[in-house]
């Protein structure tokens, strides 16, 4: 996926093989958006509350729309308050949950209006940021818009510096979520007029169907009959 997946630039959107959320943004090639905390749930507005919700790729999406039957899932996301741990398919088991003290790829922690990203060298064994550890990446929530930031622009503090420029901006419009990437995205931090998405997510219920770049339209919608790139369902 690689809306969640490119942690170094701060994109984290989606998550496993996707690879299109995008294009890659850095060399931290594991899974994410994520939100999300990124999930579907935190790209339209954080959501709170104990789930998971399980991602699959393209080469498990059917023509439906809807994953295979009996498809691993590429990654899976554990929500537990504020708190997101996601965990890569090598650590997911036959009936799509981790396996039993496995450690999380990437660790979300969310504080009010921002979240803090870790990735792997940065978590402990009991699956929480080791102490004074930086962030690979911020996300800022400001209303139905999250601004993301990528390491190099995170201070010692684990907030962005002063005037840097998001690597990723998310807008949510309803049910639907817009991602632009740093090359749509202007001085004030937010998408240049008439910038084109390099993701759009749609959520229909507990799903979300996540289109790249090439499937979306000049309205900033997908295209009739588009297969997603990935899908995240949720088990609230």
């Amino acid at each position: 996926m690689k809306i969640f997946r490119n942690l170094s630039m701060g994109i984290m959107i989606l998550v496993t093989n996707v690879s299109c959320f995008y294009q890659d943004y850095g060399s931290y090639h594991t899974p994410a958006v994520g939100a999300y905390s990124l999930g579907p749930s935190q790209l339209r507005g954080y959501g709170g509350g104990d789930h998971s919700s399980r991602v699959y790729g393209s080469d498990d999406i059917g023509i439906f729309g809807t994953p295979n039957l009996g498809s691993k899932p590429a990654a899976v996301i554990e929500r537990d308050g504020d708190t997101s741990r996601i965990y890569g398919g090598k650590n997911i088991g036959i009936f799509g949950t981790p396996f039993l003290g496995a450690k999380p790829e990437a660790v979300i922690e969310r504080d009010g209006d921002t979240s803090r990203i870790y990735g792997a060298e940065n978590i402990g064994i009991f699956g929480t940021p080791n102490l004074g550890a930086k962030p690979a990446g911020v996300i800022q929530h400001q209303g139905n818009t999250s601004r993301i930031y990528g390491s190099k622009d995170v201070g010692i503090f684990g907030t962005p510096n002063l005037g840097a420029k998001p690597t990723a901006v998310i807008e949510r419009d309803g049910n639907t979520s817009r991602v632009y990437g740093a090359k749509e995205i202007g001085m004030f931090g937010t998408p240049n007029l008439g910038a084109k998405p390099e993701a759009v997510i749609e959520r229909d219920g507990n799903t979300s169907r996540v289109y790249g770049t090439d499937d979306i339209g000049i309205f900033g919608t997908p295209k009739f009959g588009a297969k997603p790139i990935e899908i995240i369902t949720d088990d609230e």
